[in-house]
């Protein structure tokens, strides 16, 4: 049974006292109140307390991140140093960095500044593609490598006809850039490309604390390309035996079998754990062009 605590907390997400769901957007009394109303939510999912706080560090760390760039930076003419302007920015935080990361920053900003102002389409024109990558063999066979050959988020391997592959910018483009040396680059499969699709993480937007689309949860025991992909890079490897994707393909499931298909309710295991546990994994509506995949244990898998 659930705490007073938790149930407290339940009702005052339901509270409705003048807007549709108000209490959605409340805060607890205090930090010790939500952390005990969290742990016991954890017992209640069956999933480990760290589960649930995953995204805690990483929306932090990303708030951190984007406080770091000086506005003054993205509309510099051409004649104004970056650095100048980075560490005016740093003092008036009252902060010190070494110059190696005032680089990196650096580079954010000329990243960020030569996507602004075009458009959609004009942008995804200067985006490097699979083919870029292709044409540099050597360094295509050392990203494939560092890989084992299958997708970076799911363990899909390349080699199955009904996976293809695709350029992934693991920041966005307008963040993380094209350097040629594939810091920012993997090779995604087309599902996980497609949900991912800009977030920089899924811990950055809307979709960290679980969400509804208008066309989601069209069928029972499917999950969107999006809630799945926040599931494979939130877990990162399989809850049962703890491979990675790097060595197994990784497919999610629901821990609480009656809830809805959302990244809170989900977690991912590899077809060796399925089949030991008799796990039941969640279809998925494949990207177009892989529409051949299986999922174990579902119908034509």
């Amino acid at each position: 049974m659930s705490s007073e605590i938790l149930n407290s907390l339940v009702s005052q997400v339901l509270r409705s006292d003048t807007y549709f769901l108000e209490g959605v957007r409340g805060r607890s009394d205090s930090w010790p109140t939500l952390f005990a109303a969290l742990v016991d939510w954890a017992r209640t999912l069956g999933k480990p307390l760290e589960s649930l706080t995953a995204g805690l560090e990483p929306a932090i760390r990303h708030s951190i991140l984007f406080t770091l760039i000086p506005e003054k930076a993205l509309h510099a003419p051409a004649n104004v140093s970056y650095d100048a302007l980075i560490d005016e920015h740093l003092g008036e935080l009252g902060i010190q960095i070494s110059s190696e990361s005032k680089a990196e920053l650096r580079n954010l900003i000329i990243n960020i500044a030569k996507l602004r102002g075009l458009t959609a389409t004009a942008a995804r024109a200067q985006v490097a593609k699979i083919g870029t990558l292709k044409s540099d063999y050597p360094l295509y066979t050392k990203v494939m490598g560092r890989q084992g050959g299958r997708c970076i988020w799911c363990g899909a391997l390349f080699s199955d006809p009904n996976v293809e592959e695709s350029l992934e910018h693991m920041l966005p483009k307008h963040i993380g850039d094209d350097p040629p040396e594939a810091k920012n680059w993997a090779i995604a499969c087309l599902s996980c490309n497609a949900g991912k699709r800009d977030l920089l993480s899924w811990a950055t937007s809307q979709f960290a604390f679980d969400f509804f689309e208008r066309n989601d949860f069209q069928a029972v025991g499917q999950i969107g390309l999006t809630h799945r992909w926040i599931v494979l890079c939130r877990d990162g490897k399989c809850d049962g035996c703890g491979v990675s994707p790097s060595y197994a393909e990784l497919f999610v499931y629901k821990r609480v079998r009656t809830g809805l298909s959302i990244p809170a309710n989900c977690s991912t295991m590899c077809q060796a754990c399925i089949r030991e546990r008799m796990v039941a994994p969640l279809s998925v509506d494949w990207s177009p062009r892989e529409k051949g995949r299986q999922v174990p244990g579902r119908e034509g898998g």
